[in-house]
């Protein structure tokens, strides 16, 4: 087997390793797109019939996620921002 031919084998086995490993994230967003009960149906649908963002929605107002989202940035946000002054006032010394 030639050079060319072992480098085209190898990388379409690699191709096929990187679909199979992204089929199962394709699925979840796929399926965090359908309307409730439409991901347990049989056989499975691959895409939601009609795309929604309602269960982001609810998730999102049930857990208070926009709260949480908020208080992390703001809490990385500190937390840099003190990191790059204490970072400054050593090296201003040094």
């Amino acid at each position: 087997m030639s050079r060319s031919m072992r480098s085209l084998a190898l990388h379409a086995a690699l191709v096929g390793l990187s679909l199979l490993t992204l089929a199962p994230l394709l699925w979840m967003v796929s399926a965090s797109l359908m309307s409730s009960g439409e991901a347990t149906t049989f056989p499975p649908r691959l895409l939601p019939r009609q795309p929604s963002l309602q269960q982001y929605y609810i998730l999102f107002e049930r857990l208070q996620l926009g709260a949480a989202l908020f208080n992390s940035a703001f809490l990385a946000a500190a937390i840099t921002a003190l990191s790059l002054a204490v970072r400054a006032n050593f090296s201003a010394g040094v």
